[in-house]
């Protein structure tokens, strides 16, 4: 199980996605990082690609989509952790996560926005 404080280092970048994420993680959102969760790349590209459309199709686009996808498709591996933090109840947001197997990097961070 990962630590808290081990997410916020990882959640480097001065981006306002990632700045949303350190301070859900501040106000203590709940967190998961799913150990066991190893899928590959190509899967987590695919995953992503049909929430994207699902979430448009709603009106509730993603947050930094088109980054993640970008930066699944550049990652040099071959599987990634699946990992979220849940602040719907401070921010209505949620946040997806993709980490290299190790937990030293998070690859992809995308923000899901809650129900309007």
């Amino acid at each position: 199980m990962m630590e808290r404080q081990k997410l916020v280092r990882l959640v480097d970048g001065d981006d306002d996605l990632r700045v949303a994420v350190r301070a859900a993680l501040a106000a203590g959102a709940p967190f998961d990082v799913w150990d066991d969760s190893r899928v590959p790349v190509s899967a987590a590209i695919t995953l992503l690609q049909r929430r994207q459309a699902g979430a448009e199709r709603r009106g509730r686009p993603l947050l930094q989509a088109a980054e993640g996808l970008e930066a699944l498709r550049l990652y040099p591996g071959d599987t990634v952790l699946v990992g979220r933090v849940d602040d719907r109840q401070r921010s209505g947001m949620q946040f997806h996560l993709h980490l290299d197997p190790e937990t030293e990097a998070i690859v992809c961070c995308v923000g899901v926005p809650g129900a309007r």
